[in-house]
């Protein structure tokens, strides 16, 4: 048994749910919705949520998808058809085979809730259109106790989150989803691939260390 950190942990869940979607999550609106409503059915919820303009809202939530986008994992396309309250992008994973992956871990801890996540996403957030989708929303107990600004969810993560995976697994895991790591594995290959490198002097260097 290893353990992730709750960092990679979040980043993890939001490719999850994401995966979830064949066709990817039309737009803001909708995959905070998902978030949101999943995240209540857990005992480790992920991110904060608050009552906002449109409903429950996670501005915690934003810098992480905003990571995986830049990291390469997200693909976030502006919708073709927009309205006031589903602006935005269409999202969805680039890197299809990771997706069982992502599952199981997520599966692994909290494997009896975890069927109440994708019952969720089955039968509400892929069926529902906008607007059933904003009144489903509106009906919510928590959101109709709350004035606008105010918590409805609290992120409640441990540090670290123990996984059924080995301790090299969850430092691969850990380095993959890092945009620190990512990003500076782009800066290497891109001065790598546009820069004029004399390699036999590499090699000659390589031989003297």
């Amino acid at each position: 048994m290893g353990r992730i950190s709750r960092d990679t942990y979040k980043r993890l869940f939001l490719l999850y749910i994401i995966g979830c979607f064949p066709r990817g999550v039309m737009g803001e609106k909708r995959l905070h919705k998902t978030v949101y409503f999943t995240s209540k059915e857990l005992e480790q919820r992920p991110f904060d949520f608050i009552r906002w303009k449109h409903g429950q809202y996670s501005f915690d939530m934003i810098p992480y998808l905003t990571q995986l986008c830049s990291m390469g994992y997200i693909k976030a396309s502006p919708l073709l058809v927009r309205t006031p309250e589903n602006v935005g992008c269409k999202y969805e994973l680039l890197e299809g085979f990771q997706v069982e992956r992502y599952k199981r871990i997520i599966k692994s801890i909290e494997p009896a809730r975890v069927h109440r996540v994708e019952q969720f996403i089955r039968n509400i957030a892929l069926r529902y259109n906008d607007e059933q989708l904003t009144v489903y929303a509106h009906q919510d107990p928590l959101y109709l106790e709350k004035e606008l600004g105010e918590i409805m969810l609290s992120e409640n993560l441990p540090d670290e989150i123990p996984v059924p995976l080995g301790r090299k697994e969850c430092e691969d895991l850990e380095i993959s989803l890092n945009p620190e790591f990512v990003q500076g594995l782009a800066l290497i290959n891109y001065a790598i691939t546009s820069t004029d490198i004399d390699w036999k002097r590499v090699k000659s260097v390589d031989k003297f260390l």
